[in-house]
């Protein structure tokens, strides 16, 4: 599904799809939002609001991809979730944007840019590689594995740069 002009959604949304923002006003606050991907990639002057949601991703490949370039994201007490039970990886290009609560409950993920998280969540079995050189500033990590259940955090580039976690 592809947006421009406002839209704002009155209930929940449910799709198979990625949802795609090229421009204009999006309204999502107080849903339960399912969807294959999350996309706002172009240059237009785009108003995304997804105060006080629960977006849920269980797409691979491009699943969270953000250009911050005439963005505006309100993302107040929101939750963001990768939640796909697939092989592949998930790609999430956070754009530099400032987020509530993100959350990793899926096999393989990829990090980019530089992001500020409120709470960065990664679930047991799950690995995240965070861009070698970026930094992820978070006032939470929550991390909890076991050694049945490892969670795997890791640069981009393990013999390379490295990737920066700040609190």
């Amino acid at each position: 599904m592809e947006i421009s002009g406002t839209w704002d959604f009155l209930d929940d949304y449910n799709s198979i799809a990625h949802l795609k923002i090229d421009s204009g006003n999006v309204n999502l606050i107080n849903k339960m939002v399912n969807i294959d991907a999350f996309i706002t990639n172009t240059t237009p002057i785009r108003n995304v609001d997804i105060s006080n949601s629960i977006i849920s991703l269980i797409g691979v490949d491009s699943t969270w991809i953000i250009s911050p370039t005439n963005l505006n994201l309100t993302t107040t007490g929101s939750s963001i979730w990768v939640n796909h039970t697939l092989n592949g990886t998930s790609i999430i290009k956070g754009g530099g944007i400032t987020y509530n609560n993100f959350k990793f409950s899926n096999i393989s993920s990829r990090l980019f840019d530089n992001n500020t998280f409120s709470i960065l969540e990664i679930d047991p079995n799950s690995s995240l590689a965070i861009e070698s050189g970026s930094t992820q500033n978070m006032d939470s990590l929550i991390a909890n594995g076991t050694c049945a259940n490892v969670i795997t955090i890791e640069s981009t580039d393990n013999f390379g740069t490295a990737a920066n976690i700040n609190k």
